[in-house]
């Protein structure tokens, strides 16, 4: 009898292992086909557009470069003006296993390697589902490499094609289900554990709405049996607890810095966003995102023609049609589950509690997909016995319902909704025509094999292909990003005390590169950018504020290198740079050195009282600080007003003559390196000395070997230093990291021995 079930397991274990291949595989081939056009007409190259290019292939391309050149430093300067790496890149790319894959070669490589890791993301998140809805469904078969195939390329993995990050969360986040499935199952919650340090230090941010779901979801699945309910808790938390420590060398520091970004302080009010107005437009889109195939964020067929949240969770083919299905004949966990998370997916403020009741996003909506993919898999493998004309009838009259409001809103409310009319016609169409192609799989009881299977993939690889498509309609041309990558390679650091005059969405010659600009389009440069921004009234926590806009602000900030393609007149060129048969120059113009004496300190407060377009010279004229901090400068600096100048008409006179005096009051012997920065000063008189280097925690400062402490001056450093000549150095040590190291260790040495336990355990069961 023991024999018997024996075989009976290796049976099914093959079983498994064949229909696994068989997922990979289509997985596989159904992400070349999208992707593989794109990287061949691009000569090898994959770009998009937006935030991909200018962010997912810089940040990762200045990570490869500075963990291989710039250790054991802690500063990167080519990122805004100056950020910590650890915070810097731990949301993008750090904790990214497919971002290390691709370290190993020259980082200049990454537009040529990104389009496969695509192919691979998407394999993974295949797979990593496939074994879930095994687990969940206890069985292996094509309906669950559909439900594989409808979760990896579903319509929230299209429209985050942008966001290129976004990905790795969603190829991962089934190991957490498949670790408490496990638990239930009362086998080791080991793998739980290691669900959670893969998770947590992939990305802190998505991790912890992950977190909030996965209780979520436990209590539905644990729901009924105290006992079983009581030790899978204790597990889960052990678990828990375990996989964040081995994640603490990345979540530890990453949890100190947004604890100081003020854009966790955006709160949505529980009166005011609990439920939607159904004539609101937000909740056409909500439906717009659950019914029709993921779009182009950039560039929408209807109800928003832009929008960067995540409002996207179709399932190819199938879209809600089998989830709805399901849930009209089921009542058991699953049912209840999908009906809760449907209640969340609508009301912001309660989905916005996936970020902590922060703005609600919908980033969290993949990990919907995946139980609307589960719910699929169960009608798939058992239609006869579920009502699948009911569910895509439903479906059906979803969609002419919310086609209907949605030209109400256009032709009787005189609100423009529809924007681009063919491309609704033509995803509404791919929609309507999967969901009768159901009911025809249906009718001839093909619902649950192979061809569906291969329709579902069809059509994924269609959807996509459209979205990627869309995505790259006016977007800039891979072989001008190229360039931009050829021409960061050839820029130098001319001066360390001065910086390039870019800007923004210039990361492609910043952070493909090893030069510095004065901003940088990136979320997490750092914490002091929203002191500085509060000074000009600026709200943007993506886009750094524009130096240029605020006459006196680039002086500052030592925005002195310019690159141009017009040959300058009258001015030196520093550095000639040719890229495909056109020049780039390497020019010049007056800017502040980024470290030099000062006499004078404006409060915040008169700063705030002038005129946004003076501000920029009044802070190049003083320093700017908290009035709570006025005596660490008092009787070193002199208190200037705000009515001391006319700060308009003398604007460019004072901009002159500022950038000269503070040249010559600059700093000697200055040096900048990826462990912070050193100068020396000669000074007559004990004296203030301004840098415009981000004040963040973690700067340790000397002088003379002894420590002293930076004055916040609008988010940039002011120190005292005493009369006569002196050695300054600067030291960057990211806040939390060495503990979130030594937790790393302790719990990655917990972890290896509780494997061991483990193994030796089953080993003496088996024997």
């Amino acid at each position: 009898m023991n024999k018997q079930i024996e075989m009976s397991e290796q049976n099914d274990k093959h079983i498994h292992a064949r229909y696994r291949a068989l997922c990979v595989l289509l997985c596989l081939v159904t992400a070349l086909v999208i992707f593989v056009p794109f990287i061949v007409k691009g000569g090898g190259a994959f770009t998009l557009r937006d935030d991909f290019n200018t962010q997912e292939l810089t940040f990762t391309n200045q990570v490869n470069g500075f963990l291989k050149t710039q250790l054991p430093g802690e500063w990167c300067w080519s990122l805004d003006l100056g950020a910590s790496f650890v915070n810097g890149f731990g949301f993008y790319v750090l904790g990214s296993p497919f971002a290390w894959l691709t370290f190993p070669f020259p980082r200049q490589l990454f537009p040529y390697l990104i389009g496969w890791v695509y192919v691979l993301k998407y394999v993974v998140a295949g797979l990593t589902a496939y074994e879930y809805l095994c687990i969940v469904t206890q069985k292996s078969g094509w309906p669950q490499i559909t439900g594989a195939l409808i979760y990896a390329f579903s319509g929230f993995s299209a429209a985050a094609l942008e966001f290129y990050h976004f990905h790795d969360v969603v190829a991962l986040f089934p190991l957490l289900l498949i670790g408490i499935e496990k638990i239930r199952k009362k086998e080791s919650f080991l793998f739980f554990a290691f669900a959670v340090f893969v998770n947590c230090l992939l990305n802190y941010y998505f991790f912890i709405g992950e977190v909030i779901f996965i209780v979520l979801y436990f209590i539905f699945r644990f729901w009924g049996d105290l006992k079983a309910f009581l030790r899978g808790m204790g597990l889960c938390i052990a678990g828990g607890v375990l996989g964040v420590g081995m994640a603490g060398v990345l979540f530890v520091p990453s949890i100190q810095y947004i604890l100081g970004n003020p854009r966790t302080d955006q709160k949505l009010t529980f009166q005011d966003d609990l439920f939607l107005d159904l004539k609101e437009p937000l909740y056409m889109y909500l439906m717009k995102g659950l019914l029709i195939p993921g779009e182009a964020m950039n560039s929408q067929c209807a109800v928003y023609e832009m929008e960067w949240n995540s409002t996207a969770g179709w399932l190819p083919m199938t879209g809600v049609s089998l989830s709805l299905t399901y849930m009209i004949k089921k009542r058991d966990w699953l049912g209840k589950f999908l009906l809760l998370l449907s209640l969340i997916a609508f009301s912001p403020y309660l989905s916005s509690g996936f970020s902590m009741f922060t703005r609600n996003y919908q980033r969290w909506w993949f990990m919907f997909v995946l139980v609307l993919a589960a719910a699929a898999v169960f009608v798939l493998q058992e239609s006869g016995n579920y009502p699948v004309a009911a569910g895509v009838v439903i479906n059906l009259a979803l969609i002419a319902l919310w086609l209907e409001e949605v030209i109400k809103w256009q032709y009787v409310k005189d609100v423009r909704t529809i924007y681009h009319p063919r491309r609704l016609l033509f995803l509404v169409g791919i929609t309507v025509m999967g969901l009768l192609t159901i009911l025809v799989l249906h009718k001839y009881r093909k619902l649950g094999g192979r061809l569906m299977t291969v329709c579902v993939s069809f059509i994924a690889a269609l959807t996509t292909i459209f979205t990627i498509y869309v995505y790259r309609i006016n977007s800039e041309s891979t072989q001008s990003i190229l360039d931009k990558y050829s021409i960061a390679e050839e820029l130098e650091v001319i001066d360390p005390q001065y910086r390039y005059a870019m800007e923004n969405n210039k990361n492609l010659l910043t952070l493909t590169g090893d030069v510095g600009g004065v901003g940088a389009f990136t979320s997490t440069s750092g914490n002091y950018r929203f002191r500085l921004n509060e000074l000009f009234d600026h709200s943007s926590s993506v886009f750094a504020l524009r130096k240029s806009d605020y006459a006196g602000l680039a002086e500052l900030c030592g925005a002195k290198f310019v690159l141009t393609d017009a040959l300058p007149e009258g001015k030196p060129v520093l550095q000639e740079i040719e890229v495909r048969d056109t020049k780039w120059y390497v020019t010049e113009q007056a800017a502040c050195p980024i470290g030099y004496m000062v006499d004078r300190y404006m409060l915040k407060e008169d700063l705030l009282s002038l005129p946004l377009e003076e501000r920029g010279i009044a802070m190049l004229y003083a320093p700017v600080i908290e009035k709570d901090v006025e005596g660490l400068v008092a009787g070193v600096s002199q208190k200037v007003s705000p009515q001391d100048h006319n700060w308009k008409k003398e604007g460019k006179r004072l901009v002159k003559e500022l950038v000269q005096t503070y040249s010559d009051n600059s700093v000697t012997d200055f040096d900048r390196n990826s462990e912070g920065m050193s100068c020396r000063i000669n000074n007559p008189k004990e004296q203030m000395v301004f840098f415009s280097v981000p004040n963040e925690q973690g700067w340790e400062i000397r002088i003379d070997g002894e420590r002293t402490e930076s004055i916040d001056a609008g988010g940039f450093m002011l120190v005292r230093v005493p009369q006569g000549e002196h050695s300054l150095q600067f030291r960057y040590v990211t806040p939390g990291l060495r503990a979130g190291a030594a937790l790393t260790f302790i719990s990655v040495l917990a972890f290896a021995i509780l494997v061991y336990i483990n193994r030796r355990r089953s080993a003496s069961a088996q024997g």
